[in-house]
């Protein structure tokens, strides 16, 4: 259970995020954070809350996507978040590896969501030295 008062994620949505995050943005020696620490987090948190229900609603199911995506790719295979670092690695790589049109927009829409949540972060542009706040989201408490 994550210690944010989440606005729009469950805590199982946050769970999933918090796992794709630290694969996809792991923790290293030049930037700050992860992409599934508290703060990028509640970034996706507060985007999420921030968009038109409908699409809201779509973007529920982006977590769930790659939670049971493994059972419609592999079938019998276990949820995401059931798996070992082995194989968690190689399944999220077969998602960022795929031609799948449906897979590709899903990366893309994942990508995206970090982009904002991550690379946005004031503590991330001072690190990589970019000048200047492109959202609201760039914020660190």
């Amino acid at each position: 259970q994550p210690a944010i008062a989440f606005k729009s994620l469950s805590a199982r949505e946050a769970h999933i995020y918090q796992i794709i995050g630290q694969w996809l943005i792991p923790p290293n020696d030049t930037l700050p954070g992860h992409g599934g620490d508290a703060i990028t987090l509640q970034n996706i948190d507060d985007l999420i809350a921030e968009v038109p229900e409908a699409t809201r609603t779509l973007l529920s199911a982006l977590p769930l996507a790659f939670e049971h995506g493994s059972l419609v790719l592999a079938w019998g295979s276990r949820r995401m978040s059931d798996m070992d670092a082995t194989a968690l690695d190689t399944y999220l790589r077969s998602w960022m590896e795929s031609t799948l049109t449906a897979q590709c927009q899903l990366v893309a829409a994942l990508k995206t969501l970090y982009g904002f949540a991550y690379y946005e972060r004031t503590d991330v542009l001072e690190a990589i030295q970019i000048p200047g706040v492109c959202t609201a989201m760039a914020t660190v408490e």
